[in-house]
């Protein structure tokens, strides 16, 4: 069994949904769709919260449209709702693809030297910019960084005369996008890592709907798919309530919205049953039932966070060289962020175990060691952390792990 550990760590240290999208909260039905609309050529999106595996059905759909030989796959992630960092990098990426051998009459290979090289002088003026203020400009070092912008340019006067700002960037964008003899399929990712511009301290939600909606243009053209991933809360504000429909309308941009949930209880039971399977262990050889509840409770049903703590119970079952996770292993993780204490821990291990508790529980007030007053204190501040639910029943109020009957 102890192998058997070392290798679920393994597995379950992975991207939770990579290589084993059975497990995915999108049922098959969903994925062909998606399929579908990439064959057909239609702009779609997929929401969801951090953790619940939009990147990695990217990745599967990466690979299919790859695999089916749809068209040129661009892949542009991890930037700012900015225009301008938005074009560059999906202009760089573009022109590594070498789709045309021509933009605007001039050879691409021309455009790639004056891109290149203007980029180079901006970067070098860039870090005059960011060196400065730290201390006395070294001449030296200019002398250095402008010998490296140098070689990058051999002919600085032409170079230097193509202005590479956004309204450049972007057309040269649309001209290559539009004289592509293939189509060209674009997955948009990393999003949701985006929440507030440093510089403006604007709100990530308009700033997102105002970003996709100066895209509208060049998602309509004929010879591109767009795929985005948006995150939860932005496709959630926005296609309920629009203040400013027509500006702000960016969801009319995709064919359809597939939203990537959290699992319910039954779900993690599935992801983790597949997990064990793999190595033929069964689930209850691998975690007790009132652990799976308390799994579900602490994480709320997050892939991502379902692995992280799993993996870390796996490594309390090997270094006590136990069978299998029991709920002990999930308290003691959840008591190690500090948000608890080990009265804490003996009160949800004794509901997970009994099913439900109230203030006056002779035996939990025995267990705990503490009045009846200072246990509601207890059970009320864990119902707040979205712990523990309550209701009452003959007048009394009873409280239970949250979501789990």
């Amino acid at each position: 069994m102890t192998n058997k550990i070392l290798e679920l760590i393994k597995d379950f240290s992975m991207i939770p949904f990579e290589g084993d999208y059975s497990a995915l909260i999108f049922d098959d039905e969903k994925m062909r769709k998606m399929e579908y609309h990439l064959i057909t050529g239609e702009n779609f999106g997929i929401a969801g919260h951090f953790g619940t595996g939009k990147t990695s059905v990217l990745n599967y759909l990466e690979e299919f449209a790859e695999k089916k030989k749809l068209g040129a796959v661009i892949r542009v992630g991890e930037t700012l709702c900015n225009e301008d960092v938005f074009y560059r990098k999906l202009m760089y990426a573009l022109l590594e693809k070498k789709l045309v051998k021509k933009v605007f009459g001039t050879p691409i290979a021309e455009i790639e030297k004056k891109v290149y090289s203007t980029q180079s002088l901006e970067d070098f003026l860039r870090s005059l910019i960011y060196y400065e203020p730290r201390k006395q400009l070294d001449h030296s070092r200019v002398i250095q960084l402008y010998k490296e912008y140098l070689k990058e340019s051999l002919d600085m006067t032409r170079e230097t005369d193509f202005i590479l700002n956004t309204y450049t960037i972007r057309n040269l964008v649309i001209e290559i996008l539009r004289n592509s003899p293939k189509r060209v399929l674009i997955f948009i990712d990393d999003y949701d890592k985006f929440t507030v511009d440093p510089l403006s301290r604007e709100g990530g939600e308009n700033r997102l709907g105002l970003f996709l909606s100066s895209l509208k243009e060049i998602t309509e053209l004929s010879k591109t798919t767009w795929v985005f991933a948006l995150p939860q809360t932005y496709y959630e504000k926005f296609s309920t309530r629009i203040p400013f429909e027509n500006e702000l309308n960016f969801l009319g941009m995709f064919t359809e919205m597939f939203t990537a949930l959290n699992f319910n209880l039954g779900e993690v039971r599935k992801f983790l049953i597949i997990k064990a399977e793999k190595l033929g262990i069964f689930l209850n050889d691998l975690i007790e039932e009132s652990a799976v509840k308390m799994l579900y409770v602490l994480t709320k049903g997050n892939p991502k966070m379902i692995n992280y703590l799993i993996k870390n119970a796996l490594y309390s079952v090997s270094i006590r060289k136990g069978k299998k996770i029991n709920i002990g292993d999930m308290l003691s993780i959840m008591k190690n962020g500090e948000e608890y204490d080990d009265k804490d821990i003996i009160i949800c291990r004794y509901i997970a175990e009994t099913g439900q508790s109230f203030s006056n529980d002779k035996a939990l007030l025995k267990d705990v060691g503490i009045e009846n007053v200072n246990l509601m204190i207890r059970l009320e501040r864990l119902k707040k952390k979205d712990i523990l639910v309550s209701d009452f029943h003959e007048g009394i109020k009873y409280f239970k792990l949250k979501n789990v009957s």
